[in-house]
């Protein structure tokens, strides 16, 4: 008798434990994309890491949802990853004899620098220009004591096949490096890349030149501002608006854009 119960109950408990993970599986995917309860509403404010597609910085200023990925929870995971290896390179930097880790707050302060300080979680500053509607996190501004020379500092983590091809810093992170160094007001940008699986490191050297600075963010930023105004859809990405010293393929572009249904249904109005 107690073994067919046994042999009952295992079967059960078989039968019923793909529901079980399955019900696991949500819950914990869904709390790693920002908690069980729903998301929250999405920044209107453009990021230096976005700012690329004048048509993408238009639908995130518009307030436009993002559309959902089936790897949402997987890039969630990997940024909290990559934040938890900055966190410890920025503890690292902070005890370097020859280099000052600076205060941000202080640095603004001092400086007079456009921004306004939005929070300060651990070694992360989340920084705000509302001139130019600029909001991003900042993983710090390093100066070199015998020289007195600031750096705005910027850290990568990327995976094996990329890291052992890296040559230069990545044309996309040039965009958000020169936007720091006009909204920071610093003119050059030390880019340290990681990689995940041996965290290896590697150092790049970025000054972006005024030609590039008139092209990929002044106009750029004046050209979308004024779409907004004017509540004009402004045209997708083309190899001009992302050459940086390398020709990208715009496909890099829109295959990862998270509103890239949506362009395609306004492309189609506009040609209808």
């Amino acid at each position: 008798m107690n073994r067919g119960l046994g042999a009952v109950s295992g079967l059960l408990s078989r039968l019923n434990t793909p529901d079980i993970l399955n019900k696991l599986s949500d819950a914990l995917k869904a709390e790693i994309m920002g908690g069980e309860n729903g998301e929250s509403l999405p920044s209107t404010f453009f990021t230096p890491s976005s700012m690329i597609c004048k048509r993408q910085m238009f639908y995130k200023a518009k307030g436009e949802s993002p559309e959902p990925s089936p790897f949402d929870y997987q890039m969630t995971g990997m940024a909290e990853s990559g934040t938890d290896r900055h966190n410890r390179l920025q503890n690292h930097l902070k005890n370097l004899t020859d280099w000052e880790y600076v205060d941000v707050a202080k640095y603004i302060e001092d400086n007079h620098i456009d921004l306004e300080i939005v929070s300060h979680i651990g070694n992360e500053w989340k920084l705000r220009n509302l001139k130019y509607n600029v909001s991003f996190m900042l993983d710090g501004i390093l100066r070199y004591k015998p020289t007195n020379k600031y750096y705005i500092v910027e850290i990568k983590t990327e995976i094996s096949f990329k890291s052992n091809g890296r040559q230069d810093v990545d044309p996309f992170h040039k965009h958000q490096g020169l936007a720091y160094t006009q909204l920071l007001k610093i003119p050059d940008v030390i880019f340290i890349y990681e990689n995940r699986d041996d965290c290896s490191l590697k150092f790049y050297l970025y000054t972006p030149t005024p030609e590039e600075i008139e092209k990929y963010f002044r106009r750029k930023l004046t050209d979308v501002l004024y779409a907004l105004e004017k509540d004009e859809l402004p045209p997708k990405v083309t190899v001009e608006d992302i050459s940086l010293t390398d020709v990208i393929k715009t496909d890099k572009v829109c295959n990862y854009c998270p509103y890239r249904m949506k362009c395609g249904r306004d492309d189609n109005n506009v040609k209808g």
